[in-house]
């Protein structure tokens, strides 16, 4: 069983963002979070361009509303949530991505 994180871990302010259309997003809270090391690939390709793909991790406590295709918003960047791990109890870790695009 892995381990649980830590209450005084989750230091950092993150907003849960929930899509009104394809263009809208709401927030639908602000949340305490731990925020991993990002994960950097680069060579993957958005359309025409090269493009660098950051994956971020954020652990939050449980929260059934959160769902894939929400976004997280954090320290001014907006990442989209790819995958929501929920193999420890009482806890969510998020799998995010945010794509820069190389011009």
């Amino acid at each position: 069983m892995a381990n649980k994180t830590a209450i005084a871990d989750l230091s950092h302010r993150i907003d849960l963002l929930k899509p009104i259309t394809q263009a809208k997003w709401k927030a639908m809270g602000t949340v305490w979070a731990s925020v991993k090391r990002p994960g950097i690939k680069s060579g993957a390709m958005l359309g025409s361009a090269a493009a660098v793909v950051v994956t971020q991790g954020f652990t939050i406590r449980q929260c059934d509303d959160v769902k894939k295709g929400w976004r997280v918003r954090y320290d001014g960047e907006i990442y989209d949530i790819m995958h929501i791990d929920k193999s420890v109890r009482g806890e969510l870790t998020l799998t995010c991505r945010d794509i820069e695009v190389k011009t």
